[in-house]
């Protein structure tokens, strides 16, 4: 298994399932999504968030992430640390076992 960063708790192969089984989806990365990317401000460097704000935006989906650098793109964003508390928040159809109210989703690494 690749070394894990020391600010990621997980490696890629096992955030993927947790975030699956957590009725999260995956978005793959399509060509309308780079060319919205080329045409963001340089408001935030990091290529990865960069790529989030653009598929956000081309897909008009609302960005759920904790970091105020994103403020900067004046997209439609959501503190992740009050995700429980947007109005009208509907989980994925699929993801039965979502934790109540107030609660986390649950450890991957069972901690």
């Amino acid at each position: 298994m690749p070394p894990i960063r020391s600010d990621m708790p997980l490696s890629a192969a096992q955030a993927i399932p947790w975030a699956q089984e957590c009725g999260f989806e995956l978005l793959p990365l399509d060509l309308p999504h780079q060319l919205t990317l080329e045409q963001l401000p340089l408001h935030h460097r990091d290529p990865f968030d960069r790529l989030l704000v653009a598929q956000s935006n081309c897909e008009s989906l609302l960005l759920v992430c904790a970091d105020p650098a994103f403020h900067a793109f004046g997209g439609p964003l959501q503190d992740a640390r009050q995700l429980r508390r947007v109005p009208g928040w509907i989980p994925h159809p699929d993801a039965e076992d979502l934790p109540p109210a107030g609660q986390r989703f649950p450890d991957p690494l069972g901690e």
